[in-house]
């Protein structure tokens, strides 16, 4: 970076935004609650998931994978090759995380069902993503829109929200010279 020396570098993150969109637009009250106390979202999947007060690092990380994963439509066969476990241990991973967040499954579902009766789905701000597949006969091309249809609503929202805060904090920087 080239600036002046009185020039200040700000660097924002919002934590786990996909995650926290998941939680709010599914309205799931677990996640949301440990979001509100500031709790480690995937320790507290790992001790719903696995039944223990604590949490090893693997089964943290374990957690993670399909607490991200949930949002992009993984497969037993990839999470199974993601935390290394056999596709049956992975399937039985992503049953138990839907059992335990149902919400997430309901919202799946139901978002399937909007993008296949209506060709789209929409961010919080209404932007849509046009899925010209998801009604296709073949499987492999219709489940890839079926998984964009539940994605796109998540990540689109998330991207409407950063895009909404770097606006504001230019107008606010620009507003405070």
């Amino acid at each position: 970076f080239h600036a002046s020396q009185d020039a200040v570098l700000l660097g924002a993150d919002y934590s786990q935004i996909e995650l926290r969109v998941l939680a709010d637009i599914a309205n799931v009250e677990a996640l949301i609650e440990s979001f509100n106390q500031n709790e480690d979202i995937h320790e507290q999947t790992a001790k719903k998931v696995f039944h223990v007060e604590t949490v090893s690092k693997e089964q943290r990380r374990q957690a993670k994978a399909v607490n991200f994963g949930i949002i992009y439509g993984i497969s037993a066969w990839s999470l199974a090759d993601d935390i290394n476990v056999s596709q049956k241990e992975a399937q039985q991973f992503i049953d138990t995380y839907l059992t335990i967040y149902p919400e997430i499954k309901t919202y799946m579902e139901d978002t399937v069902a909007f993008a296949k009766k209506n060709g789209y789905v929409e961010t919080i701000l209404g932007r849509r993503r046009y899925l010209k597949n998801i009604n296709s006969q073949n499987a492999i091309v219709r489940s890839a829109d079926e998984r964009n249809a539940v994605n796109a609503p998540i990540q689109g929202s998330a991207a409407d929200i950063i895009k909404i805060a770097m606006i504001n904090i230019f107008e606010l920087l620009t507003e405070g010279n």
